[in-house]
């Protein structure tokens, strides 16, 4: 129990991370959004025990403490009440490229026991008011359905039958024809100038991604059948490939909150030499986005300049523009059962007054998945001025029907 003769003070956790997680490796340590202190035993308090508890802990990636175990302990009841306390503590989990990793960490538990004249008084100086921050909920139905006559005039559906690739190639014939085949017999929404774009697209992204970074791409298709509810089109794709390029260095500019490079680095999973690959780089970018993001800074923006050397190789310089850092101001969720919007507000891990975490965000979407017609179920209103976000989680299930 707690008593009026105890100062309890509690570090935040202090983490030495094992395993993988070492200095260096471009893994960001896991630490607690969510701490409630543990309680002081009577034993420990008639005996006036003191001290740290160290505890060994398994941060899973939902964020909660697994596997605990006692390293140095204090007795007296003191290490069953930390290891009780822990278990309801919440996470941050570990990132590794920007996504969240289990790892092992040291938590440091300070339990400090004064005796004094007035420790009441002692304990309420030190101690700030209590204040609820209550996450808003409101029971809303979804709207009448909106029923959409499907119009295969206005929408209509293309599928593409051939791909053909024309030019001079570096690129083995063996890969050429894996491409072809990963975009044969797609379909596409829209007309068939609005389908061969889509494939030219596909075509350069491909080519990007074996390190043909500059290269040309132009094309027509041709229209092999056509009826009212779709048609099928062969595409002939003409390429100018151009030269083979390797990945040089990837370098910050203006990275004031994120200063260690090599964690920067090791979000881009694709090393010095490699050959260039356009959607590793782009992978690089949402990490990095969201270890941003994860920090409260929302509206983060990373403008990739590229630099072409004559040796082959391709650098990177990021751009960052960090933006201002958001703490949260209010939470609203919106549901149709009341049921289902207490179980979600007890298990959203972000808090009114937290700095925003992109991380606990994911979290709550993907215990709580639903499915929309045009829009995130997660909504941000961001009051530049003051750095605060509104936040509001729709969970309702609304959908369209089509005909």
């Amino acid at each position: 129990m707690r008593s009026a003769s105890i100062l309890l003070v509690l570090l935040a956790a202090m983490f030495s991370l094992g395993g993988e997680a070492q200095a260096g490796s471009g893994i960001i340590a896991p630490r607690p959004v969510y701490s409630p202190d543990p309680e002081y035993s009577d034993q420990a308090r008639n005996q006036h025990v003191q001290g740290i508890c160290v505890l060994r802990v398994l941060v899973g990636t939902d964020g909660v403490a697994h596997a605990i175990r006692v390293e140095k302990g204090l007795g007296a009841g003191l290490d069953e009440n930390a290891i009780a306390a822990v278990r309801k503590w919440r996470f941050d989990p570990a990132l590794e490229k920007g996504k969240p990793i289990a790892s092992e960490a040291t938590v440091d538990v300070n339990f400090r026991f004064t005796v004094g004249g007035n420790d009441q008084e002692l304990l309420s100086a030190a101690m700030p008011s209590v204040v609820e921050f209550p996450i808003s909920t409101r029971i809303e139905l979804c709207p009448e359905p909106v029923t959409r006559v499907y119009n295969p005039s206005v929408m209509p559906r293309v599928i593409v039958e051939k791909v053909a690739f024309e030019g001079s190639f570096q690129l083995p014939l063996e890969e050429r024809s894996q491409i072809a085949a990963s975009i044969e017999q797609s379909s596409y929404a829209g007309s068939p100038e609005d389908a061969t774009d889509d494939v030219l697209e596909q075509v350069r992204e491909a080519w990007q991604n074996r390190g043909y970074f500059y290269v040309q791409v132009s094309g027509g298709s041709k229209v092999l059948s056509s009826i009212p509810m779709n048609s099928r089109i062969a595409v002939e794709v003409r390429i100018n490939e151009g030269r083979q390029y390797r990945l040089g260095k990837i370098t910050f500019r203006n990275n004031r909150v994120i200063t260690n490079v090599e964690v920067l680095r090791d979000l881009f999973p694709i090393r010095d030499g490699d050959m260039m690959n356009r959607e590793k780089i782009a992978q690089g970018l949402e990490n990095l986005t969201k270890a941003y993001k994860v920090q409260g800074y929302v509206n983060v923006t990373i403008v990739p300049e590229p630099h072409v050397g004559e040796d082959g190789l391709v650098s990177f310089d990021m751009d960052v523009d960090e933006g201002k850092q958001f703490v949260v101001s209010s939470i609203n969720l919106i549901g149709e059962d009341a049921d289902l919007l207490e179980v979600a507000s007890k298990q959203l891990l972000l808090k009114v007054g937290q700095i925003y975490n992109q991380n606990l965000i994911d979290l709550l979407e993907k215990d709580f998945p639903t499915a929309k017609n045009g829009g995130s179920e997660t909504q941000l209103h961001l009051n530049e001025k003051t750095g605060t976000v509104d936040i509001t989680f729709d969970l309702r299930n609304c959908q369209a029907t089509v005909q």
